[in-house]
């Protein structure tokens, strides 16, 4: 990630691409946590190595980012993504999340027309999920709200896809709980392939 000093941030990443055979560096962070400074420190690493940089926006819809409790906006997550743009040597990925309250099939679509208007390289999507013991949890058992069903995300899924540039690289469909004992839905989270596989007949049977 890129949480701490520039001086911390460069002794951590020396530490890691210069093990042997390391061929690359996987950075993962937030939106509002990725100064120029740090943009500019990667850079240095990709004149020689792989980096890929994945920005976590998780949503277009300032409502959903209230609904996460965030704390930062869209416009924040474009501005980092248009920041990190001018550093072109960064392999840029944007992770996004559909199943907040008011995601539809148009949330989708809305979403894979800004990445290809952003011009990312790729970009990672998956299911919201609540775990047990977390405030998200905790929200869920007091005010309810609809967890998607595998048909209604794979639809999201599907209407994202459809739009999305294809020179920009898919790198997540669905996401796994690492705990299923953990689990409150949505209870399709935790089986390994079956939401991937439920993605692939229905974009077969629509002719996607």
């Amino acid at each position: 990630n890129t949480y701490g000093p520039i001086s911390y941030l460069r002794e951590v990443y020396d530490g890691a691409i210069n093990v042997p055979n390391v061929v690359g560096l996987a950075i993962g962070t937030r939106p509002d946590c990725l100064s120029t400074e740090v943009l500019a420190l990667l850079s240095s690493y990709a004149r020689t190595r792989y980096v890929s940089l994945e920005i976590g926006l998780q949503s277009l819809r300032e409502e959903a980012l209230d609904f996460y409790e965030r704390g930062h906006t869209v416009q924040e997550g474009i501005d980092a993504i248009v920041r990190a743009k001018k550093f072109s040597n960064l392999n840029l990925s944007v992770h996004l999340m559909f199943g907040a309250p008011g995601d539809t099939v148009s949330t989708g679509i809305e979403a894979a027309k800004e990445m290809n208007r952003l011009g990312i390289n790729g970009v990672k999507i998956h299911q919201l999920m609540v775990l047990k013991d977390t405030t998200l949890a905790t929200r869920h058992a007091v005010t309810p709200w609809n967890l998607l069903s595998l048909d209604e995300y794979n639809q999201m899924a599907t209407a994202f896809l459809e739009h999305l540039d294809p020179k920009i690289h898919v790198e997540r469909t669905h996401a796994l709980t690492s705990h299923p004992n953990e689990l409150v839905g949505p209870s399709w989270s935790s089986d390994r392939f079956t939401g991937f596989n439920a993605l692939k007949k229905m974009m077969l049977s629509q002719n996607t």
